[in-house]
């Protein structure tokens, strides 16, 4: 077995949750060309732009693994407690907290209305008592909104500087207009946590690659009173497999998040199941806001390719990650997306599915079964 099929070997067995006595001590050729297939699907997934935006909207890995299963007669351990069908996470990266000239991006009729608009907002991201109305400053709509719901969720937070020229090269002012100082909002994220959700952390331009910009992230998160941080999704989903796990494992974190697609949807990893990246784990993402909003004007066709992944993770067991920015949590400025995450949710709910933070799935997937203490033994 060389090592690509043993890596996917690896992902089966950790996926199956069974001990090594019930796992085969031989692989036929044919056996060992899946498990090279299913390493390569899961540890090589395609660039941002690979698709030319087309979605994956089947969890190809997934697929691999059942058919293994089955092939061997062996029925993996229940996924998720209580024999749910198949899991939610609900997570929210903070891009930005207050809008300032932002409203010029989404609401181009430029009336005067428009502009009397940007000046309240102007005026409610710099008067605290006013935050409340500012519509990117979404803590306490979400917290009421998701207690409605009856579910917990994540908010990964961002440490990021201000960066003209770059906003200035690729025409994205939030990069200088957006960025905000996390210890100026600790009494809305305390309450947010409070109210049983995670604080997790959204990993800058520079740390997603650097251990020393990483280590002072999480200092200031420690500082500010939310510790232990057990996750984090990179800014732009920036992420490299050679280098962020083991970076990220140093700095005392559990998982990641980062793996899902900046302008489409689907199984970017063909998987809807966490995975080991032999440093932490992966929690890759399906669908996400701004992807859906970018690839599709239409409401009904973000609808539609939601509903079809959501229907791929009930199809394979898996967890259901869906990334909300929290600047759009606010269904009176945003009542598309607002009413869309309502809805899967509100399927969910009806099929049974576990809604849980991030941080129990992994805990929960960690401890599943008697899992192979060293992999390849049986061999």
């Amino acid at each position: 077995m060389d090592s690509v099929e043993r890596k996917g070997f690896e992902i089966w067995v950790r996926w199956t949750g069974l001990s090594s006595d019930s796992l085969p001590r031989r692989f036929s050729s044919s056996v060992l060309n899946q498990f090279s297939r299913l390493s390569q699907t899961v540890l090589e997934p395609p660039s941002q732009n690979a698709t030319g935006y087309e979605p994956i909207l089947e969890a190809s890995a997934d697929r691999q693994l059942w058919s293994l299963s089955k092939e061997f007669k062996m029925s993996p351990l229940p996924f998720w407690p209580a024999g749910q069908p198949y899991a939610v996470c609900v997570t929210h990266d903070i891009d930005r907290v207050f809008s300032t000239i932002h409203r010029l991006s989404w609401d181009r009729n430029y009336r005067i209305d428009t502009f009397r608009s940007v000046w309240m907002d102007f005026v409610s991201a710099h008067v605290r008592k006013l935050h409340d109305n500012n519509p990117f400053c979404n803590f306490y709509r979400t917290i009421r909104l998701e207690k409605q719901w009856g579910i917990p969720s994540v908010c990964y937070v961002l440490f990021e500087k201000r960066r003209l020229f770059m906003a200035i090269r690729k025409r994205e002012p939030q990069h200088f207009f957006g960025v905000y100082r996390p210890e100026e909002i600790v009494r809305e994220l305390e309450d947010y946590r409070d109210a049983g959700n995670e604080i997790g952390i959204h990993g800058s331009f520079d740390s997603w690659c650097n251990a020393d910009a990483l280590s002072k992230e999480l200092n200031k998160m420690r500082n500010c009173g939310f510790s232990p941080v057990c996750g984090v999704r990179n800014h732009y989903l920036n992420f490299s497999l050679e280098q962020s796990p083991a970076i990220q494992q140093a700095a005392g974190l559990m998982y990641d998040s980062s793996l899902g697609f900046n302008f489409t949807s689907g199984f970017r990893s063909g998987t809807g199941f966490p995975f080991w990246l032999g440093a932490i784990w992966e929690l890759p993402f399906q669908l996400m806001d701004s992807s859906l909003r970018f690839q599709y004007r239409a409401f009904a066709d973000r609808r539609q390719v939601a509903l079809k992944v959501l229907d791929e993770i009930k199809r394979v067991g898996g967890v259901l990650v869906l990334n909300w920015h929290l600047h759009r949590m606010n269904e009176q400025d945003f009542p598309d997306d607002v009413g869309l995450l309502e809805e899967i949710v509100s399927i969910a709910k009806k099929d049974g599915a576990w809604f849980s933070r991030p941080c129990d799935v992994i805990t929960h997937w960690t401890n599943r079964g008697a899992v192979v203490k060293k992999v390849g033994e049986t061999l």
